[in-house]
């Protein structure tokens, strides 16, 4: 699990860093660094299945550890490193700093993990 101090939760919290700056940040900023890793995601573990299957070809058929229903909120961004072409592609973000991004990335998913529970109380019918 990812650890994140006190202190850095408040900083981001208070728009204090260039990671959670309300100024700063647009929803279609948003939606792009979640793009991002979660393309930078998929293509990791395709790389790593596809060495996996090619080292062990003959036990293809016992694929039970192959993860079938990862959500975003599975992704640990910190342990992704999308390359700088990639991150190109998208215009909105190509410019700031991975470490940035990855922070970015990780506040948002702790917020959509928090919502996720509070959704089901929530009569959206109104």
């Amino acid at each position: 699990k990812t650890k994140i101090s006190f202190n850095v939760l408040r900083d981001n919290c208070q728009s204090n860093t260039r990671s959670f700056n309300v100024k700063f940040w647009t929803p279609s900023m948003d939606n792009e660094v979640m793009e991002l890793f979660e393309g930078s995601y998929s293509s990791t573990l395709s790389t790593e299945l596809t060495s996996l299957w090619n080292e062990n070809n003959n036990n293809a058929r016992n694929n039970n550890n192959i993860p079938r229903d990862v959500t975003q909120l599975h992704i640990e961004p910190f342990s992704l490193n999308p390359d700088k072409d990639t991150i190109e592609k998208y215009a909105r973000i190509q410019h700031l700093d991975l470490n940035v991004l990855k922070t970015r990335y990780l506040m948002l998913r702790m917020l959509n993990y928090k919502m996720e529970r509070v959704f089901p109380l929530v009569d959206f019918s109104q």
